[in-house]
């Protein structure tokens, strides 16, 4: 459910259901975000959606009954490819490869969505480009994070990385 909360005259506030979007599976995190992908200067409403699923699922809250993601970030691929004597799903490139735990947007560099899973990795993804950018993997455990400003801090169970946000976009993937 998308809610609105507004201040009345008198100053109480009041709350109510603006419109629902039918998410692929329950919510595990989110990050709102004005980020538009198709104009980077005009701002929006988004949401940043992560689930069970690999796939992170961006949604336009100034759309009313939207029934499919504004885009979607990784996932499985559904085309298929059958590799003799090997089983499993067919991820993507750049996808996480379990639950998305975490999910943080950057106001600085507007265009940067941090996610973090139970794969164990730390993903920073391009909205621009609707990619991953670079993958972190210096987790022994699954992932969980908090951000402030430009700073990404990601905890696990035995670590604390802490990486600012410039530096990640000049960095080879790792």
């Amino acid at each position: 459910q998308v809610s609105i909360v507004e201040e009345l005259e008198d100053g109480d506030p009041n709350m109510f259901v603006h419109h629902e979007v039918p998410l692929s599976d329950f919510p595990l995190c989110t990050a709102w975000m004005d980020f538009n992908r198709q104009d980077g200067e005009q701002k929006g409403n988004f949401i940043a959606v992560g689930t069970m699923d690999p796939t992170i699922e961006i949604w336009n809250l100034d759309v009313v009954d939207e029934v499919e993601p504004h885009y979607v970030l990784g996932g499985v691929s559904k085309k298929k490819k059958k590799v003799k004597g090997k089983k499993g799903k067919t991820y993507k490139k750049g996808s996480h490869r379990s639950s998305v735990l975490g999910l943080a947007w950057n106001t600085v560099v507007r265009n940067a969505l941090a996610s973090a899973s139970a794969d164990k990795t730390v993903k920073v993804w391009d909205l621009s480009a609707g990619k991953c950018l670079v993958t972190l993997q210096h987790h022994d455990d699954k992932v969980m994070n908090d951000t402030h400003s430009s700073l990404i801090l990601y905890v696990s169970v035995r670590n604390i990385i802490l990486w600012h946000i410039k530096l990640i976009f000049l960095l080879p993937n790792m």
